[in-house]
């Protein structure tokens, strides 16, 4: 349901019988009623597994914070560039709201920029190195592994080390 399309799923699998188990995004309550309002049958929903994307968000922040103070880069506060998997997900929104509740508890963390990157390394490699041209970044807080990846490909071709001069962090589940 990442792209918001379960109902539509569901919808071509209604009178096939077969059980639907959700992965990482379940229906949101807006999907449930008005499937349910056009008729549609939840019953066919099994089962889910979903990650905690909120936890997820606020965790990768706090593990760039804390590594950021490790490696002595916040001597004049934390400069951190975001990039976001995109505006609209369940699962982009969450890990969002776990990034803002770290940078709340931290507020010698400044945020430099945000920007969604439609989930893809490319995306993140472009506004990675845009920002590294224009910024003196400490950490880049990645909505995803494939993003972190790209962000650390970027600094790698703008002449920065990953690790020691920037710090990136991305959680695939």
């Amino acid at each position: 349901n990442e792209l918001q399309q379960a109902p539509l799923m569901l919808d071509v699998l209604a009178d096939t019988g077969v059980p639907v188990f959700i992965l990482l995004n379940r229906m949101t309550q807006e999907q449930r009623i008005g499937f349910a309002a056009s008729g549609g049958d939840l019953s066919q929903i099994v089962g889910s597994i979903v990650t905690d994307n909120e936890v997820a968000g606020y965790d990768m922040a706090m593990s760039l914070i804390q590594e950021a103070r490790s490696k002595g880069l916040d001597a004049d506060g934390i400069s951190l560039m975001a990039l976001l998997g995109d505006a609209a997900t369940p699962a982009a929104l969450e890990r969002e709201a776990g990034l803002r509740r770290a940078l709340q508890e931290h507020p010698d963390v400044n945020l430099i920029r945000a920007f969604p990157v439609m989930w893809s390394a490319a995306t993140a490699y472009e506004r990675t190195q845009t920002a590294l041209q224009r910024n003196d970044l400490d950490a880049v807080w990645a909505a995803n592994a494939q993003i972190a990846l790209g962000a650390r490909a970027a600094a790698l071709a703008s002449g920065k080390t990953p690790g020691p001069r920037v710090l990136a962090s991305g959680r695939q589940i």
